[in-house]
């Protein structure tokens, strides 16, 4: 893997992320994500409560690591405001029926406005691989950009 390097070092960009993380992962912490997000070019910090808060395209998106660190879940919301709850929801089944592995729902909250959120999950049980979390976050980057054209504007 490494006989093509000089001295069969590996950069020191890709080292530090390999030296924290095992080749099959089966759990992970904030930090370690972080760090996998931030190598792949994405813009992520920790926030007061040590989740990952994830800036995409101006919006403010997180990514929420179970306690076991064996589950992330993606997730961003948006207040409704004033829109028409049918079209809506008429908007958000449309969307339903040609996507997989995310989902959206519309939160109904009697003392604010009315919020609609995207959650994509992943479960590290078993074990993946490195590329399959960089997956997931050009999922969950993608998917975002998907569901803000059709299900928000």
């Amino acid at each position: 893997m490494t006989d093509h390097l000089p001295e069969g070092k590996l950069p020191d960009s890709i080292a530090s992320i390999i030296e924290d993380m095992p080749l099959v992962i089966s759990k992970i912490s904030a930090g370690q994500l972080m760090n996998l997000a931030r190598e792949e070019g994405y813009s992520c910090s920790l926030d007061e409560d040590g989740d990952l808060l994830w800036k995409m395209d101006g919006y403010t998106t997180y990514l929420f690591i179970s306690k076991s660190g064996r589950i992330i879940t993606f997730q961003t919301g948006f207040q409704c405001g004033d829109e028409d709850e049918a079209a809506l929801l008429q908007r958000i089944n449309q969307w339903h029926r040609g996507i997989r592995f995310a989902r959206t729902y519309y939160e109904k909250r009697p003392e604010n406005a009315d919020l609609l959120k995207l959650e994509l999950d992943i479960d590290l049980t078993g074990g993946v691989t490195k590329e399959r979390l960089i997956d997931f976050l050009i999922t969950c980057r993608d998917m975002f950009g998907k569901w803000r054209a059709e299900v928000l504007d």
